[in-house]
C-alpha cells in the first residue's frame, strides 16, 4: 500500500496563525502535524519508502524536516492549483496495492487509520 500526502498548499486562510510555515509544519505537543501522520502511518506497518509527499509552498522546509526516506513530487503550480492537481501529479505512481490519501494538515486518531488499512474495498473517512 502506498500513501499519498498532499502538502503543497500555502494555507492562506490561516496564514495569520502559521507564521509563514506550511500548515502541516504546525507543531502540536512536540511534533508537527506531518511528523505525526508519518509516525502513525509507520506504526500500522507501512514503510517510509511507500510514502509520497506532494510539496509546493516552502517545499524545502518539509524536506528538511522529513528527510529522504520518503518520495517527493513537487507541484510547481501550487499557488494557482488545488489538491486535485497535486493528486494528479502522482498519476504515474503504482497504487495497484492500495492507496491512502491524506491532506498533510489533518489530525486523526490512530484507530481511524488502523480501521482504514484493515478494511476491504474502498473507504472514505470524513468529519464535518
Amino acid at each position: 500500500m502506498k500513501v499519498l500526502i498532499l502538502a503543497a498548499g500555502m494555507g492562506t486562510r490561516i496564514s495569520k496563525f502559521t507564521d509563514g510555515i506550511p500548515k502541516c509544519l504546525i507543531n502540536i505537543n512536540g511534533e508537527t502535524i506531518l511528523q505525526r501522520q508519518i509516525r502513525l502511518i509507520k506504526n500500522v506497518g507501512i514503510l517510509e519508502e511507500d510514502i509520497i509527499i506532494v510539496t509546493g509552498y516552502k517545499a524545502n522546509s518539509i524536506k528538511k524536516l522529513i528527510g529522504d526516506n520518503v518520495s517527493y513530487i513537487h507541484n510547481t503550480k501550487y499557488a494557482t492549483t488545488n489538491s486535485l492537481y497535486s493528486m494528479w501529479l502522482a498519476r504515474n505512481k503504482d497504487f495497484s496495492k492500495g492507496m491512502l490519501l491524506f491532506n498533510a494538515d489533518i489530525l486523526f486518531h490512530k484507530e481511524i487509520l488502523f480501521k482504514l488499512i484493515n478494511k476491504e474495498g474502498n473507504a472514505v473517512a470524513v468529519d464535518f
